[in-house]
């Protein structure tokens, strides 16, 4: 069993997400599309024609070489708006937005399958963060004039503008660290240099770097992973930071078992039919078939009590399993995710938590060692 495959694919509810969660999957998927649309996006910055032939306010989150990131508002500035009408205009939600506060840029994300539609979401940045969190406190729940009965959902944009940055040399200072990046990049305000407890007056080999927006640390991530760049001879590792834990659940709350070694004859209904007699079945889940694996092995099988879900498991590990269609079935906890929907968000979401000391709330780049660097 491959190891995505304990991943709980059950599709989102049919009721809206949280504001919260739909930003990150929001900001996610604008990262995704400028890095699809690379120096297009560069080109449409400055409000040059986009593709669907409008004019797009600067994209928030794309920014060439030629751009100074101190000229976008700070960190906190930009909101995501969701429950946005699908034929909903910029130029409207700007109106809407400019009641709290001077508009810096707003972008919506058109639908993939039809240029006439947007996403149903967007971003608005404001030139101030007192405007950003008048929004927070009085947008949500509000309609656009046009469009009265639909309401929208207000949260604080997910935008990243804190690095982890590995390999530092561990002779470094945190001003001497300081000077190496100023010399390069722009923009930062917070150094969190962990220092060896082995060895007193070195660093263990890595830095959190918080910076004034995120178009400060998108340049400065782009600028110290370059091939061409060095510090005292050392190439950087250099990721977003995440939060420890970002893309866990405590176990706890899982009520859902992986089921797996399925026959081909499974179904949905055989799948509920057989897990009831366990206990009451809220949803089954088997994954859609793809053209390299037209009969998916495995499903999910969600149950109201958690009860439920341990007594399954400890009978699966002590070989006391079911069996469907002459297969005997593996039964294993789920490992769902935090969100179903952020599944593809992580990698554009900048941390809440601080950066201080020993209580720091970020480890390493997701995916990547949370230790000192050789």
């Amino acid at each position: 069993m491959g190891e995505e495959e304990a991943v709980d694919y059950t599709e989102p509810e049919a009721e809206a997400p949280e504001a919260a969660a739909e930003a990150a999957v929001a900001a996610e998927q604008v990262e995704e599309a400028d890095a699809a649309n690379g120096a297009s996006e560069a080109a449409n910055a400055n409000g040059a024609p986009a593709t669907n032939g409008e004019k797009r306010q600067a994209p928030p989150h794309y920014y060439s070489a030629a751009d100074d990131p101190m000229s976008e508002p700070p960190h906190g500035t930009e909101v995501f708006v969701g429950g946005i009408p699908r034929s909903a205009t910029e130029d409207q939600l700007k109106v809407f937005a400019e009641a709290m506060g001077e508009v810096h840029a707003v972008v919506l994300l058109k639908d993939p399958q039809n240029n006439e539609q947007n996403r149903g979401f967007g971003f608005v940045k404001f030139k101030t963060r007192a405007a950003a969190t008048d929004a927070l406190e009085k947008l949500a729940g509000k309609q656009l004039a046009d469009f009265p009965g639909q309401n929208l959902r207000v949260a604080p944009s997910q935008s990243k503008h804190k690095l982890y940055v590995g390999n530092i040399p561990r002779d470094l200072s945190k001003d001497t660290l300081k000077a190496e990046l100023d010399a390069v990049v722009k923009g930062v305000e917070v150094i969190e240099l962990l220092m060896s407890k082995e060895y007193p007056g070195n660093n263990r080999g890595f830095a959190f770097i918080e910076f004034y927006n995120h178009a400060c640390a998108q340049l400065a991530k782009n600028a110290l992973s370059a091939p061409t760049y060095t510090m005292h001879g050392r190439s950087l590792n250099v990721a977003y930071a995440e939060p420890k834990g970002a893309d866990q659940v405590p176990t706890q709350q899982v009520k859902s078992v992986y089921v797996g070694n399925l026959p081909a004859s499974a179904n949905e209904a055989k799948l509920k039919e057989l897990f009831e007699q366990f206990g009451e079945v809220t949803k089954v889940v088997i994954p859609p078939s793809r053209p390299d694996k037209p009969n998916r092995e495995f499903g999910f099988v969600h149950f109201s009590e958690r009860s439920v879900v341990e007594k399954l498991v400890q009978d699966a590990e002590k070989g006391t399993k079911p069996s469907l269609d002459s297969n005997t079935l593996e039964v294993k906890m789920a490992k769902p995710q935090l969100q179903p929907e952020l599944q593809n968000q992580q990698a554009f979401m900048g941390g809440r938590g601080n950066f201080g000391g020993r209580n720091s709330n970020f480890g390493g780049p997701s995916g990547g060692r949370s230790g000192g660097e050789s």
